[in-house]
């Protein structure tokens, strides 16, 4: 896994983590700022961070933007959920449920939240349906005053429908982030037993400065012990998901920071050239009737493996310079020193020059190429290698 995978992979699991525990906002906006930080770690540890030619930090604006246009959209949808008409139609299934709040985010001094679930199912069904009212949510996190108690409506319609509506007005007593109960409806048809979810909402409650003074004012009567913030089995999944993240960001910055301390030994220049000349072949340039980009490119690879080879700048030198050096070079043979003289006026012509070798002028560069490389190419002393392990034999 490259490190900008595994840099977003990371930066995925803190922010669905952390949207789980305190809301998607916190969650985006935490997201966001660590995709920013990408690019000081790229500049850094000189590692790629980035998808393509773009680094992972032009994605923290379209992530805020995203989160921020699904909240307007929440918000206003949540305003006028309310006043909104209700095309009905006609049944898909047994047993159809509908639940919804009229505010996703609310302070708890200021608003009430008004749940509403609805049942539609055909008629004759015989449904199992939990105590809504009585739910622990509804009694704990959330309270329902005592001037306003639960709607509850039940009607049945000319296409052989029936309907079963809650409408619930609910104060928070809790702050945080808080869901709606899951309820789970049962039903028997035909001798088996089905079953439908009414799923959670997620609902955001603002800061709760006098929950005591609140629960006073709900009802006349002694007000209520403050409940306390029933356990969200979930919460454990959230929070493991954040501490592997963190893992896993902790283990990626040491083993970043042991790769980048590490490096490898240089190839010796002839091996250097091989895998480099390679690449080009395989770039299929010729084919493409690119000579100037392969000759280009053929160039640096020859004056890198000069360069490499006997220590002289050749990628920064001039053809002159190179020239003046292959004469004053004692440690070539004259041979060789012709031939690199030749190479690099040959591809200095293609170059510069706009001039194209035939079939046959390139396969006599090629051979030149490799002649050079071969006949200077560095190679070991065996007999010197085998003199050094000679003692360790006698020591044995």
């Amino acid at each position: 896994m490259s490190i900008a995978l595994l840099s977003l992979f990371i930066v995925l699991l803190v922010g669905v983590a952390l949207s789980g525990l305190y809301g998607i906002l916190v969650g985006s906006a935490v997201a966001g700022v660590l995709l920013l930080l990408t690019w000081p770690l790229e500049r850094l540890s000189g590692a790629r961070v980035r998808l393509g030619r773009l680094p992972l930090a032009v994605l923290a604006p379209l992530v805020w933007g995203i989160t921020g246009g699904v909240y307007i959209t929440q918000v206003l949808q949540g305003d006028s959920v309310r006043n909104r008409t209700t095309v009905v139609a006609p049944l898909q299934k047994d047993v159809e449920v509908d639940a919804y709040v009229n505010k996703n985010r609310i302070q708890v001094e200021k608003d009430k939240l008004i749940y509403t679930l609805t049942l539609r199912y055909r008629q004759g069904l015989k449904l199992k349906v939990p105590k809504i009212t009585t739910h622990p949510i509804f009694n704990g996190p959330f309270v329902m005053p005592a001037k306003s108690p639960p709607r509850i409506r039940f009607y049945k319609n000319k296409d052989g429908t029936a309907v079963k509506r809650w409408e619930l007005t609910l104060v928070a007593v809790s702050s945080g982030p808080l869901n709606t109960p899951r309820f789970t409806v049962r039903y028997h048809k035909k001798g088996k037993t089905y079953k439908v979810i009414v799923p959670r909402i997620a609902v955001t409650v603002g800061e709760l400065k006098q929950p005591k003074q609140l629960l006073g004012n709900l009802k006349p009567s002694k007000p209520p012990v403050l409940p306390e913030r029933p356990v969200d089995n979930t919460l454990w999944m959230w929070w493991a998901i954040l501490g592997g993240a963190v893992f896993l960001g902790l283990g990626g910055i040491v083993w970043l920071s042991r790769t980048q301390g590490y490096q490898p030994p240089p190839l010796p220049p002839h091996e250097w050239f091989s895998k480099e000349y390679n690449k080009l072949i395989l770039q299929k340039l010729l084919e493409k009737e690119e000579y100037k980009a392969h000759y280009f490119a053929l160039s640096e690879i020859f004056r890198g493996y000069l360069e490499r080879r006997f220590e002289f700048p050749a990628l920064e030198s001039t053809a002159e310079e190179i020239t003046q050096w292959t004469r004053n070079a004692e440690s070539i043979e004259s041979e060789v020193t012709r031939d690199i003289r030749k190479v690099i006026q040959a591809m200095e012509g293609v170059k510069f020059a706009g001039l194209i070798p035939n079939e046959s002028e390139r396969d006599e560069l090629n051979d030149r190429i490799h002649s050079v490389v071969r006949r200077t190419r560095q190679v070991e002393d065996v007999n010197a290698s085998q003199r050094d392990s000679e003692p360790n034999k006698s020591e044995a």
